[in-house]
C-alpha cells in the first residue's frame, strides 16, 4: 500500500483491492467478495450521511420559517412543529446508522495502525547497477562474470543503445493494458543494467522470480517476469 494511502473517517488506512496488489502485496488484502461486501456498506454509510445533510437543511428552513412568523400567524408556527420534530427524528435515526455503517467498516476492513506500519513487501527494491558489487568475487558470485566483464558484455548487447534509438533511457514492457482516459498502453519501466543483471542472475542461479527479488533485486515479483522474458525476446532478435 502507498504511504499515502486513503484513510478512513475511523482514522485507520484503507485497504485496497486485491486485485490492485502485486502477488507478494497481496496476502494482507481482500477477495472480490469482500470488496463486494465492503462496496455496499459504503454505499449505505454514503445514503445515510445525504439522508442527515438533507433532514438537517429542511429543518433549519422550517425553524427559521417558524420563527420568522411566530408572531404574524401563530396558527401557522404550531402547525409547523410536528413537520420540524419529524425531521429531527429522522437526522438522528440516519445519524446513528451512519454511524453503525462506519464502525462496521472500521471494524472489518481497516488496517490496524501497526499492521500499516510494518513494510508489506518482502524486500524493497535495490536497483541493483553495474556499479553495485563492490568486488569481482561478489558479481562472479551472482552472474558468473568479474565487474570488468559485466561491463564488456553489457556494451556488446547494446540494450543501452536499443533504447537511445527508442527514445528513452529505461526499457519499456508493456503490462497488457490501456488507460481507459486516453487509450495509451500502460508500461513497467526497467533500467537496462537492472535488467541486464537480473537476466544473468536468473541463468547463474536458477532462481525463481521471487527468490531473486527476496535475495537481490527486491520490488515486485509481477513485473520481473515480463522483463525476463523481454530481455529473451531481445538477444534471440539480436543474435
Amino acid at each position: 500500500m502507498p504511504r499515502h494511502a486513503r484513510r478512513s473517517a475511523g482514522g485507520a488506512v484503507r485497504r485496497d483491492a486485491k486485485r490492485r496488489k502485486a502477488s507478494n502485496d497481496r496476502w494482507m488484502h481482500l477477495g472480490s467478495s469482500e470488496v463486494s461486501a465492503r462496496t455496499v456498506i459504503q454505499r449505505g454509510w454514503a445514503q445515510c450521511n445525504r439522508a442527515v445533510t438533507r433532514a438537517s437543511y429542511f429543518a433549519a428552513m422550517m425553524l427559521a420559517f417558524r420563527q420568522a412568523i411566530s408572531q404574524t400567524d401563530p396558527a401557522i408556527a404550531t402547525a409547523l412543529q410536528p413537520l420540524i420534530s419529524v425531521l429531527l427524528v429522522q437526522i438522528a435515526v440516519f445519524s446513528q446508522t451512519a454511524n453503525n455503517y462506519r464502525n462496521l467498516d472500521h471494524l472489518l476492513y481497516d488496517i490496524p495502525e501497526e499492521e500499516y506500519r510494518y513494510h508489506r513487501t518482502h524486500r524493497p527494491r535495490q536497483h541493483l547497477r553495474l556499479s553495485s558489487f563492490p568486488d569481482d568475487r561478489t558479481a562472479i558470485k551472482l552472474t558468473s562474470f568479474s565487474n570488468s566483464e559485466l561491463r564488456r558484455l553489457y556494451n556488446c548487447f547494446g540494450i543501452a543503445q536499443h533504447c537511445l534509438v527508442n527514445g528513452s533511457t529505461h526499457i519499456r514492457v508493456h503490462t497488457g493494458h490501456y488507460d481507459p482516459t486516453n487509450g495509451t498502453p500502460k508500461c513497467y519501466l526497467y533500467h537496462p543494467e537492472e535488467l541486464f543483471l537480473f537476466t544473468l542472475a536468473k541463468i547463474k542461479t536458477g532462481k525463481t522470480n521471487e527468490q531473486l527479488c527476496d535475495d537481490h533485486f527486491g520490488g515486485d515479483y509481477c513485473r520481473w517476469g515480463l522483463g525476463y522474458r523481454w530481455m529473451i525476446f531481445y538477444l534471440d532478435d539480436r543474435y
